[in-house]
């Protein structure tokens, strides 16, 4: 939820170096901006965190149901530095993207995910910085590169080094940068190299398409196994990178400008074949777990092709579901004081077919299509089809049965979003019917709400876990 924010310091950097104004303007415009940031940013949370937990839905995630702790906790700095949820917290390392330290954007988990086209972009974004040279401090060149550079560089260090819970499709936040540095910095590359500067730029591009291709074939290699489009697209890599470098080396030494344009353009083919092909292969195949997409076909760790692991808490105090904490998305009628619904979780239950049993790993993986079925045709009036343990669970029966569902333990199953006293009254009323008391953990399994479930209700044997309840049975 502060991802954003990862660019203001480059923002900041570039604004007060390359701006053609007073140092007091400047700093005075930065100041004003900021507080317009700020304001616009964190009003809702202070609106939100000012209405009493009683009367709105309970903040997933959370762990006190404040939107302060979920987005600068669990959401913000928990990231970072591991911990759980409040500031300062200890928590447990991140293993969806592969340990952190610098190597992580480079390894099976996120190679190639983000990393095809970085060395060129270092390169381009160092030898580009170079050839401003002693520019004027306004020249909107060198700014360009600062900003996308910097852009770049603080989500590189920020997603390698994060302790905390991280998915590799954080990692599309990069892609701004390094697209804008491969092309902007290899224009800047290609010009001082036909214009033929001193000796050492005529090696600068070749080793940077020369760098890009051989780390291109190294992902490709990787995967060289998931199918044919791998194993051509790693053959049409080496040899467009090999023309390219030969091409570019053999044209600035013959001095042939058409060469060194067809080399460009064997470059240009290197450099984004094995990033079209990961495109090609994930929008052609159907992705089973959208709560995690990845490009490209399954690697390292069980990630890629969109049918990677969730990500649980970090904590780990709840299953461990794909994880968000995520605020209430309005699944549920008004009033329920059912707390947060299924907003990611609906991303996932979207690829489940029918015969696919709801759920994930930090769901209800016993509500099937048979159940749903059977509550469907016994739902008697009432306003909820079923209460489960999670989001997760919600969105698969919501999607499947287009019925209102109550979710009683958040997106994970470890939200005290439902009381036994709310659903005391909602079966009284005649609301709801049905409770799931889930096998696989959450607030339908070890709480008062299951002891009460499981002593008032009447078990339906054709379902494990699966209760009715009727106004009668509430004392």
């Amino acid at each position: 939820m502060m991802q954003a924010y990862v660019v203001l310091p480059a923002f900041f950097v570039v604004y007060l170096w390359a701006t053609d104004l007073s140092l007091g303007r400047r700093v005075r415009n930065l100041a004003v901006a900021t507080a317009a940031l700020v304001v616009s940013s964190a009003w809702w949370m202070v609106v939100v965190d000012l209405i009493p937990a009683s009367s709105r839905p309970y903040i997933g995630g959370s762990t006190d149901n404040t939107v302060w702790d979920l987005v600068i906790g669990y959401n913000g700095f928990g990231r970072i530095f591991g911990a759980s949820s409040a500031v300062g917290s200890a928590g447990n390392g991140a293993g969806f993207g592969g340990s952190s330290g610098l190597y992580r954007m480079f390894n099976d988990i996120m190679g190639g995910q983000v990393s095809w086209l970085i060395p060129f972009a270092a390169i381009a974004l160092a030898a580009g910085l170079v050839l401003c040279g002693r520019a004027p401090r306004t020249d909107a060149r060198r700014a360009a590169l600062l900003l996308w550079g910097g852009w770049f560089v603080l989500h590189f260090l920020t997603f390698s080094l994060a302790e905390g819970t991280f998915h590799p499709y954080y990692v599309t936040a990069m892609a701004p940068g390094i697209a804008a540095l491969a092309g902007a910095g290899g224009v800047m590359l290609h010009q001082a190299f036909r214009e033929g500067r001193a000796a050492r730029w005529g090696w600068v591009l070749p080793a940077a398409v020369g760098a890009s291709t051989v780390w291109a074939v190294v992902l490709l290699q990787r995967v060289s196994g998931s199918g044919t489009v791998y194993a051509v697209a790693e053959a049409v890599v080496a040899l467009a990178g090999a023309v390219a470098v030969t091409g570019l080396l053999v044209g600035r030494f013959m001095k042939r400008r058409k060469l060194i344009g067809l080399a460009a353009v064997a470059a240009v083919v290197a450099l984004l074949t094995g990033p079209a092909a990961y495109s090609v292969s994930t929008a052609t195949t159907a992705s089973t777990n959208g709560t995690n997409p990845t490009a490209g076909p399954e690697t390292g760790g069980g990630m890629g092709g969109g049918g990677g692991m969730g990500g649980g808490r970090p904590d780990g105090g709840a299953p461990s579901g794909a994880e968000s904490g995520s605020a209430p998305s309005g699944n549920a009628p008004s009033g329920s004081g059912t707390g947060s619904s299924a907003s990611e979780g609906s991303s996932s239950a979207a690829q489940n077919s029918r015969a696919r049993t709801g759920g994930g790993r930090g769901g209800d993986s016993q509500v099937g299509s048979a159940m749903i079925t059977y509550l469907e045709k016994h739902q008697d009036g009432a306003t909820w089809l079923v209460a489960v343990a999670t989001d997760q669970t919600a969105s698969s029966v919501i999607l499947e049965s287009g019925q209102p569902v109550i979710s009683m333990g958040g997106w994970s199953g470890s939200d005290d979003v439902m009381t036994l006293a709310r659903l005391k009254s909602l079966v009284k009323a005649g609301k709801l019917h049905y409770v799931v008391v889930s096998s696989t953990g959450g607030r339908g399994t070890d709480s008062e709400i299951a002891a009460w479930v499981q002593k008032h209700g009447t078990a339906v044997s054709a379902y494990s876990g699966l209760y009715r309840l009727d106004a009668s049975d509430v004392s």
